[in-house]
């Protein structure tokens, strides 16, 4: 279960490679305590305990090497 403690969000919350985070600053209230993952938990008390290689890799589409023409409308 979650808790309902205040918490300011700040740049190293989310675990990505971007550099930026448009929530640092922002205060949210409850915070994640506990998460599961296909009947694993990975996150106990606020710690994160899975074990390297339980995730899996999910293909998406590539990007377009050059921007597309916009669409017009009417």
């Amino acid at each position: 279960m979650g808790s309902r403690k205040i918490v300011t969000y700040g740049a190293n919350d989310l675990h990505d490679n971007v550099g930026y985070n448009p929530w640092v600053g922002r205060r949210i209230t409850g915070w994640p305590t506990d998460v599961w993952l296909r009947g694993t938990q990975i996150v106990q008390n606020c710690a994160f305990t899975a074990k390297p290689g339980s995730g899996a890799w999910i293909d998406r589409p590539t990007l377009a090497a050059q921007p597309t023409e916009p669409q017009r409308q009417g």
